[in-house]
């Protein structure tokens, strides 16, 4: 059951943009994969032989429909130019060149051949004897046809069965690419609007250029996420603290957990690919592990009698969801948490505010993050409940000049005057320290005391300040 629901969520995702099965076992460990179906023929390797037959959706009966049944010549370019990846089950091109990507009329075949493909071969596979597999060990770019052959040392049945699943694949998907090619495809669509507004030749003219320009750009997004997706399977991402000290009573006993992730040189950095997270619809993966992570340290923390308040950034997109935060406030309750929070006026809506407030609730504390730049919008200040602002690191670069420096002033008086714990983030020199530190300052955040350090450096950092 859990491989049937996994055939059609990762399928599905293809809709978003998603690299599906990635996705789908980045969130669950499927360790039924490696078991075996048959003698010989593990989960993963049916998938391959009898599933995914030229890659997610499958893509050989998809481009075999396209040949057969398409009517547009756009689509059946797109088939022409994937097809050297199609038979090696790469379908990404076919895939954001249709595309199936946002096409709600595609996606249904795209789901139901595979749940064909699955139910059909599982009842074949279980129920039958007819076909013995060899423990050759092919990988998953091995060609349909070929793969077979090899796993069954020449299996005339095995072959015809798979060839047998394409052609009716094909059939499945005939339809729907009649009717897509027929009445929503791209060159559809631009020649209806040539013809309104008359700009035939222009739009003829353009329209393989701005075409392929758009498709190279999701092709490479999409990789893009892929890379990321294994980095994060490798266990190569990791949390650093960067302490925050309390220039008040000198202390330091609040840190801010940051992403690090290690290269293949087994170099510490930042992590480059936030953005690309956060526009992919993966962010609250990230920060439930995060917060998962965070937990783990704060007990291990605890057992030395050491509770420092920890600073967890927070996607919008998170805050958005309330089942995510419900999962974020069972995985955190009742340890010391700062949330860091980054306004956007497009995503401060009805959902945003009930989660906070309702993090608020219990018993977290809510800071700005990044206050001055960006998007910030000064109402913030009165709508969220907040404990802290952060004053970015932009102000402090704007107080080298006289009129940078009365802004940073004044956004200190406000803060201040709100009771709001003031955060100066990314002090550097000891010149910007003796500057810009003033009596409304509480926290200072920088090189200036200290890089993010290790979960191992935390408690005698702290202990030692």
């Amino acid at each position: 059951m859990l491989l049937f629901f996994r055939t059609i969520i990762s399928n599905f995702l293809w809709l978003l943009g998603i690299h599906g099965i990635n996705f789908f076992d980045t969130l669950i460990n499927i360790q039924i994969l490696d078991n075996f179906i048959s003698e010989n023929l593990t989960y993963k390797e049916f998938f391959n032989l009898f599933v995914l037959l030229g890659g997610s959706g499958a893509g050989l009966s998809l481009l075999l429909s396209i040949f057969l049944f398409s009517k547009d010549k756009h689509t059946t370019l797109i088939g022409k130019m994937s097809l050297p990846f199609v038979i090696f089950n790469i379908n990404e091109i076919l895939i954001f060149g249709i595309p199936i990507f946002m096409n709600f009329s595609l996606i249904i075949p795209f789901i139901l051949v595979p749940i064909f493909n699955f139910t059909l071969s599982y009842i074949f596979i279980s129920y039958t004897d007819i076909i013995l597999f060899n423990d050759t060990f092919l990988p998953w770019t091995t060609p349909a046809l070929m793969n077979i052959y090899l796993s069954t040392d020449g299996n005339i049945i095995a072959i015809l069965f798979q060839l047998f699943l394409i052609i009716i694949g094909s059939f499945i998907y005939m339809p729907f690419i009649k009717s897509y090619t027929r009445t929503q495809s791209s060159t559809v669509s631009l020649e209806k609007t040539a013809r309104k507004f008359d700009i035939s030749l222009e739009v003829e003219s353009r329209r393989d250029i701005k075409f392929q320009e758009a498709q190279s750009s999701l092709i490479k997004s999409h990789h893009k996420i892929n890379k990321i997706i294994d980095e994060i399977n490798q266990d190569n991402l990791t949390l650093y603290y960067q302490p925050k000290i309390n220039i008040q009573n000198k202390t330091c006993n609040e840190f801010e957990a940051l992403i690090r992730i290690k290269d293949k040189n087994g170099i510490m950095r930042g992590p480059d690919f936030i953005i690309d997270i956060e526009d992919s619809g993966l962010a609250s993966i990230i920060d439930i592990w995060v917060c998962k992570e965070v937990k783990k340290d704060l007990e291990l923390w605890a057992e030395k009698d050491f509770y420092p308040e920890i600073s967890i950034n927070i996607f919008p997109h998170t805050l958005e969801d309330k089942n995510y935060i419900n999962d974020i406030i069972s995985i955190l309750k009742g340890y010391n948490i700062c949330f860091e929070i980054i306004e956007r006026r497009s995503s401060l809506n009805k959902n945003v505010f009930e989660n906070i407030k309702l993090m608020k609730q219990e018993g977290f504390k809510i800071s700005l993050d990044d206050l001055g730049v960006g998007f910030t919008n000064f109402s913030i200040l009165y709508e969220i409940p907040l404990s802290s602002v952060k004053i970015d690191r932009k102000i402090i670069e704007y107080t080298k000049d006289k009129k940078g420096f009365i802004l940073y002033k004044n956004i200190c008086e406000l803060c201040s005057d709100l009771n709001y714990q003031i955060i100066l983030e990314g002090i550097e020199t000891q010149d910007e320290y003796d500057k810009l530190v003033n009596p409304k300052i509480n926290i200072i955040q920088g090189w200036y005391y200290s890089k993010a350090i290790y979960f191992d450096e935390v408690y005698q950092y702290s202990k030692s300040f």
